[in-house]
């Protein structure tokens, strides 16, 4: 599969607590390494099976109105669930509001409950979400398989699209939810999903705001796109912040027909980064998008000025760290110069260009393949990618998928193929730290199931 499909990633989760009490029932430490072993190679099986279901497109043509389950939305026939006795059950809350389990958690071992990128809802669904549901539904079996009903772990599945899949099913109280966040949930901001792409880096991202940047939005996008290019840029932006990992650098910068501009200074993310909406670390940077973001300058942008500026910041980066530059264009810029001297910068270092071009209505030549740009990217092992209008405004981290799907794979070859254990974190669903051992999926097959089923794939009463 190409970049375009996504970078779904197997988790297996743990708290330190069950970690410390697993350890305390063996008698040496070589049976200590071998639980530890065994939880790594659980991950990697799930990760290849995804990797095997994903070019599977009978799982989409036989995908039922109820093939899988969502948290929330309980279904008459979920009989196999049952009451589990667990110690610290201050940690681990009755999950049912009718009290049928009397304090015990209702968890079901036949099949793994999902929950949506916000403001996802069963009732609909976004065609990315409809595929990943209905081929990642097979593995289940596998979930069951590597499960046991006498240790209480969850199995982590978190796709590119937003879908998360966690085995043992566990239900989630809805109470008041009149919001309908309940089966929401933000993966990409989790530090178990970050720890999988986790490789320290100096990220910049560079957003044209010359020419069509800031006209009124083609008819080909969504009515709540906004009114210009610039606010769905922004919007992207704002998400790929709350997505940076500890110790990454970044910064944000502008470019046009007249020059480039940082967006405040770098910032260094803290080793205890906070990626909640009212996190202060970031502020200042966010801030600083939303507001200049806002305006346009008339005329064919720069583009070779701002890459070359771009690197040249790089002068002082730490040697170890990997550089990468986004940019987000209409791909309205004036033609390339000093390509060979560019080209031999960015090798250099190395530096990773990626570049995200906005669709127009009308436009004869979409991928730029008139210009130099292609020969360029190509020249400097870059990528470049033609953004989906609707993506990139309903679901904007799955429609710069390619991004993460980069990060996962440098993060895979510097773990050398190995499962990695994140640091400390506290826990979604219970107040206590815990860790996971998570494995990238490698989802690369030249051809894959892409069309959507007709029915809809989660039952929403």
């Amino acid at each position: 599969m190409n970049t375009k499909d996504g970078v779904p990633l197997s988790r297996f989760r743990l708290s330190f607590l069950q970690l410390f009490v697993a350890f305390s029932l063996v008698d040496a430490q070589d049976d200590g390494a071998s639980f530890i072993a065994q939880k790594e190679d659980y991950v990697k099986r799930i990760a290849f099976r995804a990797e095997m279901i994903d070019s599977d497109c009978t799982l989409l043509d036989n995908c039922s109105a109820e093939c899988s389950r969502a948290v929330c939305y309980p279904l008459k026939e979920d009989l196999q669930a049952y009451c589990a006795r667990v110690q610290i059950n201050n940690f681990c809350p009755p999950t049912e509001s009718n009290q049928t389990c009397n304090r015990f958690m209702k968890v079901n071992y036949q099949r793994s409950y999902l929950t949506l990128y916000p403001p996802g809802s069963p009732d609909d669904l976004r065609p990315e979400a409809i595929r990943d549901i209905c081929l990642q539904r097979a593995l289940d079996a596998t979930f069951m398989n590597i499960s046991s009903k006498t240790e209480f772990s969850y199995v982590y599945f978190g796709s590119a699209s937003g879908v998360f899949r966690a085995f043992p099913g566990r239900e989630r109280q809805a109470g008041n939810d009149t919001a309908g966040e309940c089966g929401n949930y933000q993966l990409h901001r989790r530090p178990w999903y970050k720890n999988a792409i986790s490789v320290q880096k100096q990220l910049k991202i560079l957003v044209d705001t010359g020419n069509s940047m800031g006209s009124e939005l083609p008819p080909n996008y969504p009515p709540d796109a906004g009114s210009t290019l610039l606010e769905v840029s922004s919007n992207i932006v704002l998400k790929m912040l709350k997505t940076v990992s500890p110790d990454d650098f970044v910064d944000v910068a502008t470019f046009n027909s007249s020059g480039y501009y940082p967006l405040g200074s770098q910032v260094q993310v803290s080793s205890s980064f906070d990626d909640s909406e009212d996190s202060t670390e970031l502020a200042a940077l966010e801030a600083s998008v939303k507001d200049r973001l806002a305006r346009s300058s008339p005329g064919l942008s720069n583009l070779t000025g701002a890459i070359l500026n771009a690197v040249g910041t790089f002068r002082d980066a730490p040697a170890d760290t990997l550089k990468v530059i986004v940019i987000f264009t209409d791909g309205q810029f004036s033609p390339l110069t000093n390509t060979t001297i560019l080209t031999a910068q960015i090798l250099a270092w190395p530096v990773k260009i990626i570049l995200f071009k906005f669709p127009l209505s009308g436009e004869t030549d979409p991928f730029l393949n008139t210009t130099l740009l292609p020969n360029f990217i190509c020249g400097v092992q870059g990528t470049f990618e033609l953004l989906d209008a609707v993506d990139s405004t309903r679901n904007p981290l799955y429609a710069i998928r390619s991004f993460y799907t980069f990060m996962a794979r440098t993060q895979l070859a510097v773990a050398k193929n190995q499962s990695t254990w994140s640091a400390r974190y506290l826990s979604y669903s219970q107040p206590l730290n815990g860790t996971s051992v998570t494995y990238p999926g490698r989802l690369i097959q030249p051809k894959s199931c892409s069309r959507p089923p007709v029915n809809r794939t989660i039952p929403s009463s």
